[in-house]
């Protein structure tokens, strides 16, 4: 059976109303309105809306639409302002990050001919290396920005 036909008959018994009160109060013959809750007459957009009203319900109830959609639309806003934090926070990391590969390829240019010295000979590259560490360490720039908490 077709579940807003379920609904109707749920929300039919729950008011106490009997499928001859429903019959009357639509106008349809006595007969008929059982065979609409068991799906062998198909109800119009029109009777659809006057079983609405009677049982005090929407439409949208009947077809078996979820009820409580503000609560459901106030959860996923919550959900949404949670993500959209979180997306900042990476975002920040990010630009933090960015910054530091920056800085430190800045004092990396400044080495570039000890570097290929260094390769050559491949004796001074770890204090090559230790070098830019110590500069990068020792960067203004880089100690003022934020670091990423990861």
């Amino acid at each position: 059976m077709m579940r807003y036909l379920e609904n109707i008959r749920e929300l039919r018994k729950a008011k106490g109303l009997t499928q001859m009160d429903m019959s009357e109060k639509i106008g349809m013959a006595k007969n008929n309105y059982g065979k609409v809750e068991n799906g062998h007459i198909e109800l119009t957009v029109k009777r659809l809306y006057e079983i609405a009203d009677i049982l005090g319900v929407s439409v949208t109830t009947l077809l078996g639409e979820e009820t409580g959609g503000n609560e459901r639309v106030a959860e996923l806003e919550k959900e949404i302002v949670q993500l959209q934090a979180e997306k900042a926070k990476v975002e920040q990391s990010l630009n933090t990050i960015n910054r530091m590969f920056e800085i430190i390829a800045g004092a990396m240019k400044g080495k570039e001919a000890e570097l290929e010295g260094s390769l050559k000979g491949n004796s001074g590259f770890l204090n090559l290396i230790q070098d830019i560490a110590e500069d990068v360490s020792n960067d203004e720039k880089l100690n003022s920005i934020k670091k990423p908490k990861i």
